[in-house]
């Protein structure tokens, strides 16, 4: 009816389906022309009927499909990417590329295990969609034998069906949907397996190969991400060395200084008390003594201090608590100040006076 209306030379071009003799659906484009017939005697023609032309555009489709799919592939990747480079927590990033991969992929649940250090074995690192009890029992299905760990061992993926047949571990969905496909991709950085991202379907299908390349892709950005983390970490660790070599060498200059100082002045009032060609009475003898003294209880403290700053990097040291007098342990520390200024002045005006 609608083209019986259209006017003489006048095409319509649109895209729909059309289904074959077996069911198949077949997307086409219809390009449509109205027939009519010239009556004699009358200006208007009748419609006769329609041409209409129908050309497959099932290649056309697919290429398009195709594309649709890189571009979505293409914005999750950078996005995954944009949101693990602002974060240096691997924990964060980590929850936030599972978020991103079980919208991207539809799936309902991932986790990513990390390989130990020692390489015997895994850790559950962060998962989504599982509680952890069976986020953790995972790492032993398949008949006992760690599915998880045979792709960290291998560093090859495994895709599954059916991973737990008589398993009742389940996905946190409120219906208690059981775990049934299954994906592990190897995390990988310098031909080194660092862990496993995992995804888990409630459909007893494979994940297609297409969703595969794309988990391959996401797992090698884990691996990026757990690379450049440690990298500074690396380097974060060298600049406390550094900052901690720069302080033990202030520490030592500090410490010659402050052992320069009673050290000068026991050796000044020992080579005095040691002169053959000075007498000394007894009341400037008893002096010089004193001041040899409190600058040797001066080096003892300073001594003790670095056995206790030794004590302290070495992880040694031991709280001793008890209570303590707060105002006697202030005229304490009054006290050690006056007793400095006293052995500042001192041995010079002793020296000066005993001295000719």
């Amino acid at each position: 009816e609608k083209m019986s209306k259209r006017a003489p030379g006048v095409a319509d071009r649109y895209e729909t389906a059309v289904l074959t003799f077996e069911g198949e659906r077949v997307p086409v484009i219809v390009s449509a022309r109205s027939l009519f017939n010239e009556v004699p005697g009358q200006a208007e023609k009748d419609f006769a009927g329609v041409l209409a032309v129908f050309t497959d555009i099932t290649e056309r489709k697919q290429v398009e499909e195709t594309l649709r799919r890189r571009n979505e592939d293409l914005t999750a990747l950078n996005a995954i990417a944009t949101a693990v480079g602002q974060s240096l927590d691997l924990e964060h990033a980590f929850n936030m590329i599972l978020d991103k991969t079980l919208d991207v992929i539809g799936i309902q649940a991932g986790t990513i295990h990390l390989v130990e250090e020692e390489g015997h074995g895994v850790t559950l690192a962060a998962y989504c969609g599982l509680s952890r009890n069976t986020a953790e029992a995972i790492e032993t299905l398949q008949s006992g034998e760690s599915v998880i760990g045979q792709v960290a061992k291998w560093g090859r993926p495994i895709v599954l069906d059916r991973l737990a047949t008589e398993s009742a571990l389940t996905f946190e969905m409120g219906d208690q949907t059981p775990l049934c496909g299954f994906a592990g991709l190897p995390i990988m950085a310098h031909n080194r397996v660092l862990g496993v991202l995992g995804a888990f379907s409630a459909h007893l299908q494979h994940i297609n190969p297409h969703e595969l390349q794309l988990l391959t892709a996401i797992a090698n950005q884990v691996g990026a991400v757990i690379e450049n983390t440690r990298r500074v970490e690396a380097s974060s660790q060298i600049e406390i060395l550094q900052e901690l070599n720069r302080l033990r060498s202030e520490l030592i200059a500090n410490a010659s200084h402050e052992l320069r100082t009673p050290l000068g002045l026991i050796k000044v009032f020992c080579t005095s008390l040691l002169a053959r060609d000075v007498e000394f009475d007894e009341e400037i003898r008893l002096k010089f003594l004193l001041g040899i003294d409190e600058e040797a209880d001066k080096l003892k403290v300073i001594v003790d201090n670095l056995l206790g700053l030794s004590t302290l990097e070495s992880g040694r040291l031991r709280l001793d608590r008890h209570p303590t007098d707060l105002g006697a342990l202030a005229r304490q520390v009054v006290a050690a100040f006056e007793m400095d200024l006293k052995s500042a002045n001192d041995p010079q005006d002793l020296l000066g006076t005993a001295l000719p």
